[in-house]
């Protein structure tokens, strides 16, 4: 099966050849492609080969007059030596290829799938023509012996499919700056992996002249598409992602276990510079792409003058100030970004005189590199744009001489202040622009206009002020402990009008969390929570102040909302609840079954917090009559951990192991209900809940069993012991007895809840012959994991040993009976009868009898997936059948089980 990469989508524009009939002509219209990987046949290694399935939109048309059949012909994609037919499944409207009249055409589409890629892409070639061989006796056979299609003459028609999407694509270069040291393509086609074969001629054409430097964009109005694993390969054509890499190879696309190129063309040198602009970035689907490389949102004359700064960084200045004047935007950028710092007092006034008497575009381009320009003439620019009738050119210059380090910058920042007396929105426009530079030069500034915000606040008037410009300012002037500034805010924030703009400052100042701002922010909130104006950050200031005069306002605000049925009304209860004294708790608790079920949980863990008498009646309540999934519920008794919460826990899970009843197969909510709260309970060594573990490993249905038995393995791998378990079983596999024993004594010491180890060591003493150990061993475990079913097992097989035959079988029988689907059960059972059979106290009679019921259970067992013949053969415990006529049948079964689940 091919694993799917990439969708790629090719342009509209039609391209078509003539064929060898004079008058049928073919046509594509439109192309998709799609990339796919083919695994190789043996997983793991570095195999696999690219594919690509294609959708074409064709046109076969008949230009002449006269009548064309086309009966038995078909439209077929030739790739390198490979003639692939169609794919007809009757999704797509596939041309209907009969007869022709003169001047008719048809359209259609057709598709390729798994196409091989060719080793040279340029033989790709749509072909119509009629299928055949000259021999059909002697049919060439393809790698999996299907037969390879040909044709059986000459081609109808041909259209070569990288020429098309070159023509179609219509790729310009334009060269730009110092000797055109920057190309700038467009395409009229989205770039994908059939139109990177078409970049790639014109870009080594550019590496062969030495420019190092590209810009991709769209041409014309409409904006063209880049696949993001075409976006990939563009920025592994860049020295700076290439580095320490194979030519041509892209790390980022390249699948662990296959070695085999991505389908794009490999370059012998890099780019230095390699940008796409002003184009969207589509998602191809293949997951080598998902990490973005590309950004197409990029505006182009950013992008070409990130280009070609550097350059301009070393070109002759006279070259510099010249292309100062060029057509191109990004040119003009690129060449003040790399010469403003190079620039004479001389050279600088005339870039001045630009600023003064250009175009507005031309001034917005200057401005925003002003502030480079050492000396005072450059502030005054700046201060002269700054205070002009333009809104964006003033904004630019603002930000210019904000961030500007000449001393004059501050004298000149204060006459754009004084402008803005009579011009409020640019001191607005001003602070935002000290705000953002984090300079300290501007504290006194900031400081003035909040100071003028705070006395408009009082009677509700903004000025057009935004409330993230109020935040940081606010923030930028206690950041730096102004503290007058400070104390007019806590005196003035409960009269701070409207809301909006009070309530960032409630957050700063609890952030603060000094006592004075604290008491500042209470008085606010009081009286907003009074008079019903209560928003999230109110809310927020009550969980932090607490204030249970506030409940009975704030418990009526969030009923109000909750019965408005709106969704973005809906509020926490948690504000309630953190201001409300115990007593109010207690009628909220009283009112549990009005409550949603969001707010039921968060008053669980704010009882559960508190220790409320009451918090576990109301989970177990929750956890009975919900028909949802209670995680909080499930949670907070968990955490609690007590005698009761775990019996809350262990009901509700028998309960719904008592749903699934009589179900083959559990429902998705059923699964991941029991999912959960088995994980839950098998994470505690409580000998109660292992023991409902243990029931549900016995379980009449099977998705009841494999989810136990998934979690108590998951139970053992986390033990502390379970990397010593398994090395005193590899010790023991070595005949390593001594340091195995150690280390298993290690184990119980690491881990003495572990029954695992218990049952371990019981097996270990028992085939050393200690009987009466091995028991207390098997006591202890089933006392930590009551009904285990491997204990079980080995209890009534060490009763055996023991001489306590009867009794031994006799357990060994009612473990089989109540799980006879369990291979545990059933082959130690066998062992229990095989040992039975072998004391000399044995009569021959229950010997032969005892010796068929050990061969019945080995054979229920391999019934069950048992494909341990290994240990099967050599189990001491079972050498009394080895001379049965049946063992060698049973050791085969077992063989023959292997890889099967148990």
């Amino acid at each position: 099966m091919a694993l799917a990469f990439a969708v790629i989508v090719c342009g509209a524009c039609p391209w078509l050849i003539r064929s060898v009939a004079a008058d049928l002509r073919m046509q594509i219209l439109q192309a998709k492609a799609t990339t796919s990987l083919v695994p190789g046949q043996q997983p793991g290694r570095l195999n696999g080969t690219w594919s690509v399935d294609i959708e074409l939109l064709i046109r076969v048309e008949n230009d002449g007059e006269t009548e064309l059949s086309l009966q038995g012909s078909d439209v077929f994609m030739r790739s390198g030596d490979v003639l692939v037919r169609r794919r007809a499944d009757g999704t797509e409207a596939a041309p209907r290829l009969d007869a022709l009249a003169g001047g008719q055409s048809v359209d259609g589409t057709v598709k390729f799938q798994l196409l091989p890629w060719p080793a040279d892409p340029g033989s790709l070639q749509l072909v119509l023509g009629v299928e055949g061989r000259p021999d059909d006796d002697n049919p060439v056979l393809d790698a999996e012996g299907r037969v390879v299609p040909g044709l059986s003459g000459e081609a109808l028609a041909v259209v070569p499919l990288l020429k098309w999407v070159s023509e179609s694509s219509r790729f310009s270069v334009d060269r730009l700056g110092p000797g055109g040291a920057l190309a700038l393509i467009r395409t009229q086609r989205d770039l994908d992996v059939l139109s990177a074969w078409a970049l790639a001629g014109p870009f080594r054409d550019l590496l062969r002249e030495d420019v190092e430097r590209v810009v991709l964009t769209s041409a014309g109005a409409e904006r063209r598409a880049v696949t993001d694993e075409v976006g990939v390969w563009l920025s592994g054509l860049q020295q700076n992602i290439r580095s320490n890499v194979r030519p041509g190879m892209l790390p980022p696309m390249m699948p662990p276990a296959v070695n085999i190129q991505p389908p794009f063309p490999v370059l012998d040198r890099s780019f230095r510079y390699l940008a796409v602009a002003e184009m969207n970035v589509s998602e191809s689907g293949n997951p080598f792409a998902r990490r973005r490389t590309t950004r197409g949102d990029l505006k182009l004359p950013e992008s070409i003058a990130e280009g070609l700064a550097p350059v301009y960084r070393y070109a002759p200045i006279a070259e510099a100030i010249r292309d100062l004047q060029s057509e191109v935007a990004g040119v003009r950028l690129g060449a003040l970004a790399g010469a403003v710092d190079r620039l004479t007092e001389d050279e600088a006034a005339a870039v001045l005189e630009r600023a003064r008497s250009g175009s507005v575009q031309q001034q917005l381009e200057v401005a925003s590199w002003l502030n480079q320009i050492p000396g005072r003439r450059a502030v005054l620019a700046l201060q002269e744009m700054s205070t002009g009738d333009n809104e964006e050119l003033a904004g630019a210059a603002i930000r210019g001489l904000a961030t500007s380090r000449e001393d004059a910058a501050e004298r000149a920042m204060a006459v754009v202040w004084e402008a803005g007396a009579t011009r409020p929105a640019l001191r607005t426009e001003a602070t935002a622009a000290m705000v953002r530079s984090g300079d300290d030069r501007w504290t006194a500034f900031v400081a003035a206009w909040v100071r003028d915000f705070l006395q408009l606040s009082q009677n509700g008037q903004t000025g057009g002020i935004q409330p993230e410009q109020v935040r940081g300012a606010v923030a930028f002037l206690l950041e730096r402990r102004h503290e007058p500034t400070q104390v007019l805010i806590r005196e003035q924030l409960p009269g701070i009008k409207p809301a909006k703009f009070q309530d960032p400052l409630l957050r700063i100042l609890l952030d603060q969390g000094q006592p004075l701002d604290l008491r500042a922010v209470h008085r606010a909130a009081d009286a907003r929570i009074r008079g019903g104006d209560i928003t999230l950050e109110v809310l927020y200031a009550a969980m932090i102040l607490r204030d249970s005069a506030w409940t009975e306002q704030l418990l009526a605000d969030y009923r109000q909302l909750r019965n408005s049925g709106r969704q973005e009304d809906q509020r926490s209860l948690q504000p309630v609840l953190a201001c409300a004294t115990a007593a109010q708790v207690d009628e909220i608790v009283a009112q549990w079954k009005k409550l949603t079920w969001t707010a039921q949980n968060e008053l669980l863990v704010h009882l559960a917090a508190v220790d409320h008498r009451e918090w576990k009646t109301l989970a177990a309540e929750q956890l009975r009559d919900s028909r949802d999934t209670a995680e909080t519920a499930i949670n907070l008794l968990s955490q609690e951990a007590s005698e009761e919460a775990l019996a809350v826990l262990r009901d509700l899970l028998r309960r719904q192991i008592a749903s699934l009843e009589g179900t083959k197969d559990a429902s998705a909510r059923g699964r991941d209900q029991l999912q959960r709260l088995t994980a839950q309970i098998a994470g505690f060594v409580h000998p109660e809940c292992r023991r409902l573990i243990n029931q549900m490993c016995r379980d009449s249905n099977e998705y009841v069993r494999d989810t136990a038995k998934e979690q108590r393995t998951n139970t053992l791998v986390r033990s502390p012991a379970v990397r010593s378990l398994q090395q005193e079983s590899q010790l023991r596999d070595a005949d390593r007895k001594q340091e195995a024993d150690q280390m298993l004594e290690e184990v119980l010491r690491l881990d003495p809840f572990l029954a695992e180890a218990w049952l371990r060591r019981s097996s270990v003493r028992m085939h050393a012959g200690s009987f009466d150990a091995a028991m207390e061993d098997l006591r202890r475990a089933a006392e930590l994991s009551p009904e285990h079913v491997e204990v079980e097992s080995m209890i009534s097989l060490v009763l055996v040993r023991q001489g306590k035959v009867v009794e031994g079988l006799q357990a060994a029988d009612q473990l089989i009976a109540s799980v006879p689907f369990d291979d545990y059960a059933l082959y130690n059972g066998a062992c229990s009868y095989a040992r039975a059979a072998e004391r000399a106290d044995t009569s021959a009679e229950d010997r032969a009898r005892w010796i068929a019921r050990a061969v019945e259970l080995i054979r229920a067992t391999n019934a069950t997936g048992f494909d341990d013949d290994e240990h099967l053969a050599k189990d001491v415990d079972l050498q009394i059948l080895h001379d049965h006529p049946e063992w060698p049948a049973l050791l085969e079964a077992a063989k023959n089980n292997t890889g099967r689940e148990r």
